[in-house]
């Protein structure tokens, strides 16, 4: 469990198209900011006071693994909110030729290594993020 408190909020999809891919040798999901490639991809809304945003950031490595963004994201009704995102803004540009997926699926989720089952000394960063990039100059794309 990850000890996040948050309350359901239904399902939502990007107003924008993004790529999502898998990427690394744990078989991460991972945002791209690069609106206009991919899809509108989907996924489900969450509502966490500002005391789980911060649990949220340590889990996801905010600032310095993710970035977290603002998105906006259409939900069921028509409707459109801002949503955080937490995006992998420094990747290597191969990941760009890997598989876009609209959503990350149950099959997609069979190859992810989890935390416990990972190596504890050992660095997968490399593996998806490029250091010679500037962090993400915008607090929403």
């Amino acid at each position: 469990s990850s000890g996040i408190n948050a309350e359901y909020g239904g399902r939502g999809e990007l107003s924008h198209c993004f790529p999502l891919v898998i990427g690394s040798r744990y078989n991460i999901p991972y945002l791209l900011p690069v609106r206009g490639t991919g899809h509108r991809v989907q996924g489900e809304v969450y509502r966490v006071n500002e005391e789980e945003v911060h649990k949220m950031d340590q889990l996801e490595g905010h600032p310095d693994y993710y970035m977290r963004l603002l998105v906006d994201v259409e939900l069921p009704d028509g409707s459109v909110t801002e949503c955080f995102a937490y995006i992998l803004d420094r990747f290597k540009e191969d990941l760009l030729e890997r598989k876009y997926l609209r959503f990350y699926t149950k099959e997609d989720s069979a190859t992810y290594v989890t935390r416990e089952m990972r190596k504890s000394d050992e660095n997968y960063l490399p593996d998806v993020l490029d250091y010679t990039k500037a962090h993400f100059g915008s607090e929403k794309i």
